[in-house]
Order: structure tokens, then C-alpha cells, then sequence
């Protein structure tokens, strides 16, 4: 199963080295940071809370915003280094190979772009699993 936890090593690794490959081209960029978010937004619905049905409409959101803010960040961040005047082009190179580490960050920062239904699927209500008491196991308050 390629979505689910247990997969997200073996599945997500050539994602990881395609994000790193040097040298990458306008449409390459694209292509991994596109491949990688969706690869995490699979995940992320594969093992979300199903037990409290979301709409498809927050799906789609927070798979669009991971998109559209991680390719913006990469292609932005590339096209600084490459007119970055003051960089030796063994400079240049070296700082445009961390460029995918911000891009992909800043999705797992305070925004959390990528994970729209996170908040919501993280509150001891949405667990399902309460006790006759209204206790949730797991959650003290």
C-alpha cells in the first residue's frame, strides 16, 4: 500500500531524490515538487480520520494550496540564485541543491498549507472513540 504509513519510505524515497537531482530544468522542478505534494496529499487521505467524513471541497483546497505554494517557492527561489550576481557559479550550484528544502518546509510550518484538514481531524471530537463519560483515550484536559 503506497499511501498508507508503512509505505511512505519505500514510496516516497524516489521522490526525495528526484527533489535533489542538480541541475534541474524549469519543468523538472515542477514536476518533483508536484509529484511530492501529491504523493503527501494521497498519504494524508489515506490515513486520515474516516470516521468523521470531511467534504471533498477541503481535500481539494489543501491539495491545491500544497501545489501551487511549493512550486511558486522552488521556481521563485531558483530564478533568486540563478540572477544572484555576487555568486560564484560553485556558490551558486550549492545553494540551488538546498532549494527544495524550503519549498517543501514551509508547508509543514505554522501554515501547514498541505494539511488543511489536520486542525480539524486533530480535535478530541472528531476522534469517534469517546466514552460514555465523554472521555477521549489519548486526550486529557
Amino acid at each position: 500500500m503506497p499511501f498508507r504509513m508503512s509505505g511512505y519510505i519505500p514510496f516516497g524515497t524516489p521522490i526525495v531524490v528526484g527533489l535533489l537531482l542538480p541541475n534541474q530544468t524549469l519543468a523538472s522542478t515542477v514536476f518533483w515538487q508536484w509529484l511530492n505534494q501529491s504523493h503527501n496529499a494521497c498519504v494524508n487521505y489515506a490515513n486520515r480520520n474516516a470516521t468523521k467524513p470531511s467534504p471533498a471541497s477541503k481535500f481539494i483546497q489543501g491539495y491545491l494550496g500544497a501545489v501551487i505554494s511549493a512550486v511558486s517557492i522552488a521556481v521563485g527561489l531558483n530564478v533568486l540564485v540563478q540572477k544572484a550576481n555576487k555568486f560564484t557559479p560553485a556558490t551558486r550550484l550549492l545553494v540551488q541543491r538546498f532549494v527544495p528544502f524550503p519549498a517543501v518546509e514551509t508547508l509543514f510550518g505554522p501554515g501547514q498549507c498541505g494539511s488543511v484538514d489536520r486542525a480539524s481531524a486533530c480535535t478530541p471530537k472528531s476522534h469517534g472513540c469517546d466514552s460514555s463519560q465523554g472521555h477521549v483515550p489519548g486526550f486529557q484536559v
